[in-house]
């Protein structure tokens, strides 16, 4: 799928059914090579959460521990499936299994307020 045009990726998480996923503009590509892909329009977003959380849809902004690097984006790399966001704050390892994947809001995205 290299090269081809805009990604979305879905997960699940085995434990408790949630499910959430990203979307990049950025053609997705495979480097030799780790590679950060800016991408300010990339968003995160939640469709299954805690009972009485309703689907969310989370923009990046720009951390100020940040503030002098590229914008929010994606890390392609040879040796993870998935990194979004500084810090990163979406993580899926090839192989994914319960110690492999993360979702983590304190990079370039914030979990919305409420």
């Amino acid at each position: 799928c290299d090269g081809r045009g805009p990604t979305v990726l879905v997960a699940e998480e085995w434990s408790h059914g949630y499910i959430f996923g990203f979307h990049t503009s950025v053609p997705w590509c495979s480097p030799s090579r780790g590679r950060y892909m800016p991408d300010p329009s990339a968003f995160l977003f939640s469709i299954v959460n805690q009972p009485g959380t309703p689907p969310v849809r989370i923009n990046p902004h720009h951390h100020p521990y940040y503030r002098d690097q590229e914008p929010p984006g994606i890390f392609h790399s040879p040796k993870s499936l998935v990194l979004v966001g500084h810090n990163p704050d979406l993580s899926i390892l090839p192989n994914a299994n319960r110690h492999s994947a993360y979702l983590r809001l304190n990079g370039s995205f914030h979990p919305p307020s409420g």
